[in-house]
């Protein structure tokens, strides 16, 4: 995978709706082990003067020696702007990098089977996991799960959390879901046998030969 191809990765996302409430955001953060829990951040929000603001927080807090991550939406230049640390954009080979770990199994167009994340990481099958081995399963099967893993959750998500990396002696099973419907297909209306006369006609006038494996008797 090159930097291109990273990138369509990226945008062949489409926002799908939204559902309210943080249950699948709190999912994410305990598959990721609660980063959340561990850093302190700053986030800006608004209408106009997000970016500007952000930055100059960035600026005063590196100038008083923390190292600092800036992440903004959207981007000016190169996509690469949204993720910096300390000033400095991720590098094209890490941002590559860290798109082929979310999506070394599968391929942008996808297929018809979920995403299956282990302790958060990536694995083919279902069947390579021990059923004894597991502490809780939850399934995310709605917009979100594209919105946060990608367009290779169209058909969602399976996140199972073995009991080593679990903090509870609790089995859970826990399921997200939405529904939609769609308008059939518009039904098209076939010529019958009267359509083979027209046909037949067609031809007589232009005084060409009759379709192949044709037989008419007259």
């Amino acid at each position: 995978m090159n930097y291109e191809q990273a990138m369509e990765y990226i945008h062949a996302v489409q926002w799908a709706g939204h559902k309210p409430g943080l249950t699948r955001t709190r999912t994410l953060l305990a598959a990721l082990g609660d980063p959340h829990k561990k850093l302190q951040f700053v986030h800006v929000a608004g209408t106009n003067g997000k970016g500007s603001t952000a930055a100059m927080l960035a600026s005063c807090l590196q100038a008083a020696g923390y190292r600092v991550g800036l992440y903004t939406s959207p981007f000016i230049n190169r996509f690469n702007e949204r993720i910096q640390v300390n000033g400095q954009q991720i590098p094209d080979e890490a941002l590559v990098r860290l798109i082929k770990i979310r999506g070394q199994i599968g391929s942008i167009s996808g297929n018809n089977t979920p995403l299956i994340l282990l302790d958060n990481v990536e694995i083919p099958s279902i069947q390579m996991v021990n059923p004894n081995d597991v502490q809780s399963i939850s399934v995310l099967k709605d917009a979100a799960s594209s919105s946060i893993y990608g367009s290779k959750a169209a058909f969602g998500v399976i996140l199972i959390t073995t009991k080593s990396g679990a903090q509870t002696d609790k089995f859970e099973v826990s399921y997200s879901n939405n529904f939609s419907w769609q308008d059939p297909a518009k039904s098209i209306e076939i010529g019958g046998i009267e359509a083979l006369q027209y046909t037949l006609d067609a031809q007589i006038n232009r005084g060409e030969p009759m379709p192949a494996a044709w037989s008419i008797q007259r």
